[in-house]
């Protein structure tokens, strides 16, 4: 039976401290997490193809953000009241590609996954890393200081996997892939 995997977002769950495992109560604040939730629920509804859906709730994609763009002005961030930027799950484009091959594989427990490296990073770190320039300012009080997927599940199902979790390596990575588009 066909698979077919549809790209959601950690925004579905809201704001937390704490990590967002795969059942984790949804409950978006902006608009961008309700529009996911609502496309999570209308396949959800539309399940009577012959296919196997697996949503795959994903943290930043590491470039096709704007943090990594390289404006010729400073990025900015928001600093917290214990100093840090914003923390986020966070996955190199080539990984990311690594973990939906694998995740369309048939036959799986699960429908739900949570899509990240194991490790949550700072933005500044990712930002320091790539030598990019940035400026910080005092977060607002609705900012989201964390936006964290708990990605135990994933982890277990693909085994020891060639991923980077620190910021230098996932910045590798991405800087990799990138020259091999402008290359090819």
């Amino acid at each position: 039976m066909p698979v077919m995997l549809a790209m959601s977002s950690v925004a579905v769950y809201g704001r937390s401290d704490q990590a967002f495992a795969e059942d984790s109560p949804t409950n978006p604040e902006g608009a961008y997490g309700q529009s996911k939730l609502e496309m999570e629920q209308a396949l959800r509804q539309a399940d009577g193809r012959p296919t196997q859906l697996r949503l795959l709730r994903v943290g930043n994609v590491l470039g096709a953000d704007a943090l990594m763009q390289g404006q010729p002005r400073p990025t900015w961030l928001d600093q917290f009241p214990d100093g840090r930027t914003p923390v986020r799950s966070y996955i190199a484009p080539v990984s990311l590609a690594r973990v939906m091959k694998k995740l369309s594989e048939p036959a799986l427990d699960h429908d739900i996954w949570n899509v990240a490296a194991s490790d949550a990073l700072e933005m500044a770190d990712l930002l320091r890393a790539a030598g990019l320039r940035w400026s910080q300012a005092p977060a607002p009080a609705n900012a989201l200081p964390n936006a964290i997927l708990d990605t135990t599940r994933l982890q277990k199902f693909m085994g020891r996997v060639d991923q980077p979790t620190s910021a230098a390596d996932m910045v590798t990575e991405w800087q990799a892939q990138s020259l091999q588009s402008v290359v090819a």
